[in-house]
Parts: C-alpha cells; structure tokens; sequence
C-alpha cells in the first residue's frame, strides 16, 4: 500500500499540466486596466425555475439562491465576468431561471456600485435531434466589461455550430463535396479534413453508434469588449459520452480552434467535453499517445494517423486552464459503490496574449480552477439527506432501499452535479 502511495505522489508531482503562453512583463505604455475578466465554465443539471404549484418551486428556488451564492463568493471583490452554462432546460423553466439567477446578481451592491449591469441569453435548442431532455446553453455576462453580444439577422446574440459529417440545419441536410469553410470572427475555417475523419471513422470503421452530427450542437458566443481592439469568443459544448462520436466532435472542436488561433482570432474553448466518461483523454493530453489502432472497435482505424496532426495543431495554439486531477464531478460528495472521480469539463486558453493573458501556470498549480463545493451547500444536501432516510423509514426499514440516485440527485438539483471552473483573465 506504501509502494502505491508513493508511486501515486511521484505521479502526482511530475503531472504535466501542458505548455502554457509565459505571462507579459508589465504593460504597454499608457495601458491601465485593472478589471479582471473573471470566466466561469458550469454544466448543470436540467436547469429550471418549476412553477410555482409545483412540489419541485421550493428546491427549484434554492438552487438559484445557492448558483448565485457560488459565483459571489468566487467574485467578492471582483464581480462576475461571464458565466456559461449547459443543461439549460428548452422549456421555458430554464430561461426562467437563469432571468432570475440575473435579477439577483444585479441586486448585489457590490455588482451596483461599481456599475455592472448582468444579463443573460440562451442558445436555441442543441439538440433538436431528440424528443426528451433537450437542452440549451445559457450565457450571464457583465454588460460593463463585455458590452453587447454580437448579433445579426442570422445569428441573434449566438449562433449553433451545425457543422458535422451531415450539419443540422432545421432539418438533414447533405454537404457538398467542396471546401467546407465556416466563419469565425475574420478567420475562414477549413473543416475539410474534419468532415474526412469523421466519414471515415463513422463509414470505414464501421461504428453504427455514431451519427452524422454533434450530439448537441456547439455555440459561439461573441463580443467586442468596450475599449478593446479584438473581438472575444466562447466556444460553449457539451461532447457526446460515446467513445467515437466524441472523437468525431473533439476533431471539430480542435480543428476550428487551432485555424482560428493561427489566424489571430482569441477563441475560449469551454464546455463539458466528457473526458473521462467516453474515454478520450488521450486527445486532450500532450503526454498521452494516441492509440496506433484502436483494436477495442475491432477494425484497422489508425488513430495516430488520423489524428495527429490535429491535436499537435490544437496543442500548439491552446493549453489547459485548470488542473486535469482535479475531479469536475461532486465526487468525493456522490452516493453509490462504483462512485469515481471524474474530470469532464475544461476551460482551454489561446496561448496568444492579445487581447487577454492569464498568469502561467507553476509546477503543478494553474491560476484557473475547479471550485470547491461551498460548505453551506453541503450542509444543505447533509439536512436534506437526513429527511430522506426519515422518510423511507431508515437504513434498515422493511422493503425499504436507498436509492443512490436519489441521494445525488438532492445534490444535483439544489447546486449541480458538476462543479464549477472559473479562470481570471486580465486585459494585456
């Protein structure tokens, strides 16, 4: 057990965190700017404000106080930047919330007082492919920090990536085969290769499991921040939890991040990308090899050859934001024999500093991190636990079961089942 520990510390101690832009040394002349541009990554939990008659108002309520007691007590100081979210319920209960989760930030006196005015907007349904659980991504920003979202006829304030092997667009339809280009900012993406890896990988392999799109479409949100010279965009996801349909998606991802980097445009990546659950670190992380052929699909895919050159593009221009051994998942706060840690989400940073930097990381500590669930939320899903065993009539009542799912879910419901990541960007 000893000999394990330490084999786990050495691990722990040479973790590679990736290559990350050094910080600038001061500021041009004549710059000041003291804000800081705090972002945070949070996937939720079917987010929704139940109505007013429902059994659910009450825990419904609760969570929006406990999501604005995180941020505030992330931001005491500084104030919220931009918070994105996914799991935003379609109904009108998501929206609802996060209107209210807005209304109560801007009461905040030390939102007020410095003149930050919040507001909010919701993609439009990621994943219309499906019947139940479908699903938005939810934006709250600081309107004095990241002005207006940017906004069109075509695109009102978002706009859905429906690229993929066969994009969305109100229905199926097929691409050409031609130059596969998509727009970000001034940068002219060239997806050809993607669509290729994709047609492949779905046609060649032979995996039935994946489908011709994103299992939910990816969102760009875009701004010009006030005083600013370079437009800012979020790319929001939430990647498939199935093995190759992820790596699908990952390719996509990678490859509009990385062109759109080498051509000047500051790109944030961040989302819920399912790491751990489909298995994919090894697309994410400069340490870890591809695999030469994924024997486990059973066929001949050479994932080293069709892969690498993405992922050696997209590491070159981007790096990590927060420490990949750190769990994104309430675990060791989860109910259940087979409960893991798990690190799913991330918040991926241009190396480039223009028009933002964030202090480099040292050693193995990163200046972004996994927020620790607040004490008081705890204490809440402690009390709420309790009511529970009351109810089904304790641990050893006749026909009676615990049910693990039950017992997270109280957690879920009144917070999320997914931390939070924040990172603190300052104006170069």
């Amino acid at each position: 057990m000893a000999a394990a520990v330490d084999e786990l510390d050495t691990k722990l101690e040479n973790l590679d965190v990736g290559d990350a832009p050094e910080k600038p040394i001061g500021s041009r002349a004549g710059v000041r700017n003291p804000d800081t541009y705090n972002i945070f990554q949070w996937n939720q939990k079917q987010l929704t404000l139940a109505g007013p008659n429902s059994s659910e108002h009450n825990l419904s309520m609760k969570r929006i106080e406990n999501i604005v007691r995180t941020i505030h007590g992330e931001t005491p100081s500084t104030g919220l930047g931009i918070c994105v979210m996914q799991e935003v319920n379609a109904g009108g209960g998501g929206e609802a919330a996060l209107n209210l989760v807005v209304d109560k930030l801007n009461e905040k006196p030390w939102h007020t007082e410095r003149g930050n005015v919040f507001d909010t907007q919701c993609s439009g349904v990621v994943n219309p492919m499906v019947v139940r659980n479908q699903e938005k991504f939810g934006i709250i920003w600081n309107k004095r920090l990241f002005g207006e979202l940017h906004a069109t006829e075509e695109f009102a304030g978002f706009r859905l990536l429906t690229e993929g092997l066969d994009p969305v667009d109100g229905k199926r339809v097929s691409i050409e085969e031609k130059d596969y280009i998509v727009q970000v900012g001034k940068a002219s993406i060239n997806l050809n290769r993607a669509r290729d890896i994709w047609k492949q990988i779905r046609t060649d392999g032979k995996t039935n499991e994946m489908v011709p799109q994103f299992d939910r479409m990816p969102v760009l949100f875009s701004f010009t921040p006030p005083g600013f010279e370079k437009d800012l965009h979020l790319l929001v996801c939430h990647s498939s939890i199935k093995e190759h349909q992820n790596i699908v998606e990952t390719v996509f991802l990678q490859e509009i991040c990385a062109q759109a980097a080498a051509q000047g445009e500051y790109v944030i990546l961040l989302g819920d990308f399912n790491v751990d659950e489909a298995d994919v670190n090894r697309l994410w992380d400069p340490i870890e090899e591809l695999n030469e052929t994924n024997e486990e699909l059973d066929h001949g895919l050479d994932e080293t050859a069709l892969l690498s050159d993405t992922k050696a593009n997209f590491l070159l221009h981007y790096y990590r934001a927060v420490n990949k051994a750190h769990p994104t998942n309430t675990y060791p706060f989860m109910s259940g024999l087979t409960a893991e840690p798990a690190h799913n989400d991330d918040i991926w940073l241009p190396k480039m500093t223009d028009p933002f930097h964030m202090d480099a990381p040292s050693g193995n500590r990163q200046p972004g991190k996994v927020v620790r669930i607040p004490k008081e939320i705890l204490e809440q899903w402690d009390k709420t636990t309790q009511t529970y065993f009351d109810a089904i009539g304790g641990l050893h009542a006749e026909k009676k079961k615990v049910s693990r799912n039950k017992l997270n879910g109280l957690l879920a419901r009144s917070w999320s089942d997914h931390r939070p990541l924040i990172v603190s960007l300052k104006k170069s």
